[in-house]
């Protein structure tokens, strides 16, 4: 980014990178043409196009018959042969040394001309592609994702030549079938390859193709639904061949791809390899693993372990038992792993790892229910063990865990920074009041059928951590009685926080205040917005606070929003929180009439999904999703979401 800086602030011309590079080659044989383009790529860090190739060949031509120039032998016409610099001629200065255009230049000649642009707006606006830097512009154009690049490449001639510049394409997902033609995986390998950092394939039997020679390669993902599409080669070996930086591997979904062989191949053709992540879901309760030959596998995989630092196995430890009784043993030789998520099958295996690895972070538990004697007695054990002090803690099976367990895994970790505990029954009042008293929380997930005994005092006696960014709570049924409102004195000292998702009932009190209490909020859903009546929709029109003080919304989701009329959309239209949305979902909302859609193409400019669900279909919303024209509508770069059973 510094070296982007750089460049921008120092505008270098064409004619002076030219020129640079020939003072560069000292030798008496100059200064060849590919000379030349090399020295601008590594130094200037600019891809060659078509129309710098044809300005390059310009300079030198005409500095050759102007006499800067001198072609060395005498022979070559054009821009062809080498070149130095003519006796007593500098060229150009640089950047550094160029000086202010004189006083009595600028009375003769006037003022310098602004440089004149090719594609114009409304507004007056000029090419960003002939505005910014080169490199600027790849940069941007690669952190789009790939139908965003293909629509920015029908732009114009110069912008399809930016994009089908190879850095664009640094990110790339392969589908299932984009490779089944004959010819598209050598093309591709020879165009992409060399500056590949990024690829995700959902099967394919060429990806071996791709992956045979990509030196900068970092993160491999394979995922595929369908295996015999890795029927005829296994990719895996092409990338332990191709691929000597990859630093992250997730293997999804596909069967038998980790053999002796793969296995022994990344530890020494993949040295930086520090990410791993297997995923069997399809295989759980079956016999066959993502191991062809899981006895084989046990012993090069528990040496790959040594030297990772992050291991995703939601799935692996409960369906390959041959391999997870080998990783077991093996926990104590993993020093550097850092964050781990598993199945574990039994506590002693939870517990082994727990105790044998002291630098752990993060840990997510997916399968293991979680008791009140682990808890209270085991996981204590295993952390004086280990020593590792976590920051994150995920368990999915809480249903056994009460309030006194809680309070134990508390005290054995304090200053966790993220707390998720899901399909909780049985903590209650008790465990919210100690989860949310944790201070040093950014993120709190408590998520379970019912909560007993929680009233509406408890959420307002209870102020949430100060530093919290991100906070859901969920319960299929909450006590009767807990309206909602308590949660707004709990979220006063909670200025910082940027995602909420709750689905207790709403009411009239509650939206205006959790629009105005949280400043940057960005991601807002609520679950139970059935309580809701249209003096809530007129009290955001009559709030009156200045339009800084509102949050800039990214995601709105509005389920059971029963009472949202045409009226109410407008009020809510009309608050500043809107402009910014990026997705919004309304759901059960069939008061809407034909107005809807232009009133919200209109007040949400940068809207890109809309999710319309259980709603009763007006003519035009049909004739949206039959023609499928939404800029009909006003909608030009928004994707409309219609659910099937509402028409």
């Amino acid at each position: 980014l510094s070296a982007l800086l750089a460049i921008n602030a120092m505008k270098f011309s064409t004619r002076e990178m030219v020129f640079s590079a020939i003072r560069s080659h000292t030798g008496k044989s100059g200064a060849s043409l590919m000379a030349i383009k090399k020295y601008i790529i590594e130094h200037f860090m600019l891809a060659i196009d078509r129309r710098l190739a044809g300005r390059i060949r310009s300079i030198l031509r005409n500095s050759v018959i102007n006499g800067t120039l001198v072609r060395v032998g005498g022979r070559g016409r054009g821009a062809c042969g080498s070149f130095r610099l003519s006796r007593g001629s500098a060229g150009p200065a640089g950047p550094a040394a160029r000086s202010s255009r004189p006083a009595s230049t600028a009375r003769k000649f006037g003022p310098i001309p602004e440089p004149k642009s090719s594609i114009s707006s409304e507004g007056g606006g000029r090419d960003p592609s002939e505005q910014l830097p080169q490199a600027l512009m790849i940069r941007i154009l690669s952190e789009l994702d790939q139908p965003s690049r293909m629509q920015c490449a029908l732009v114009s001639r110069a912008w399809h030549e930016l994009v089908m510049q190879p850095l664009v394409w640094r990110r790339l997902h392969l589908y299932y079938d984009c490779l089944g033609k004959p010819g598209v995986a050598s093309r591709l390998s020879r165009w992409l390859s060399p500056t590949l950092v990024q690829v995700v394939s959902d099967g394919s039997i060429d990806l071996n193709i791709v992956l045979a020679d990509c030196p900068r390669l970092q993160l491999l993902t394979l995922r595929s639904e369908h295996c015999e599409y890795y029927a005829e080669g296994n990719p895996l070996i092409a990338a332990v061949k191709g691929c000597p930086r990859l630093r992250c591997l997730r293997v999804l979904d596909c069967d038998s791809l980790l053999t002796p062989d793969t296995l022994s191949g990344l530890l020494t053709g993949c040295p930086r390899l520090d990410h791993l992540e297997l995923d069997d879901e399809r295989k759980l309760f079956l016999s066959s693993t993502v191991f062809s030959d899981a006895a084989a596998c046990a012993q090069p995989f528990c040496k790959l372990l040594a030297r990772l630092t992050s291991l995703r196995l939601p799935n692996f430890l409960e369906s390959s038992r041959p391999v997870a009784a080998a990783v077991s043993e093996n926990w104590p030789n993993c020093t550097n792993l850092v964050c781990l998520d598993v199945a574990s099958a039994t506590e002693s295996d939870l517990l082994a790892a727990i105790s044998g690895l002291p630098s752990l972070q993060e840990l997510s538990e997916r399968l293991l229910a979680i008791t009140d004697q682990l808890a209270a007695s085991g996981i204590p054990a295993a952390v004086r063990r280990s020593s590792c002090r976590l920051r994150s803690l995920q368990l999915e099976q809480c249903s056994p865990l009460s309030a006194r367990g809680l309070r134990a895994l508390l005290t054995a970790w304090p200053g966790l920074l993220s707390l998720r505990l899901r399909n909780c029954q049985q903590l209650g009042a008790e465990g919210y009041l100690l989860a949310s008293g944790v201070a040093t929380l950014t993120e709190l997930e408590l998520t379970g059928p019912a909560w007993p005994g929680l009233r509406d005092a408890d959420l307002a006696s209870q102020p949430l951590p100060s530093g919290l960014k991100k906070l859901l709570l969920s319960s299929n049924g909450w006590p009767f009685g807990v309206t909602g409102l308590g949660l707004r004195a709990g979220l006063v000292t909670c200025r910082g926080l940027t995602h909420l998702t709750v689905d207790l009932p709403c009411h009239d009190e509650l939206l205006p205040a959790l629009l105005t209490q949280l400043p940057r909020l960005r991601c807002l859903r609520l679950a139970d917005c059935s309580g809701l009546t249209s003096r809530a929709w007129q009290g955001l029109s009559n709030l009156r606070i200045p339009a800084d003080s509102w949050p800039d919304l990214h995601e709105l989701h509005l389920r059971q929003c029963r009472s949202l009329t045409d009226e109410a959309l407008v009020n809510l239209c009309d608050t500043p929180a809107v402009r910014g949305l990026r997705h919004l979902e309304l759901h059960s909302s069939r008061l809407l009439g034909p107005v809807a859609l232009p009133m919200i193409a209109e007040a949400c400019p940068w809207l890109a999904v809309l999710e319309l669900k259980n709603c009763r279909m007006h003519a035009a919303w049909l004739a949206v999703m039959f023609t499928r024209d939404p800029e009909m509508f006003g909608f030009h770069r928004t994707q409309i979401r219609l659910s099937a059973g509402d028409y």
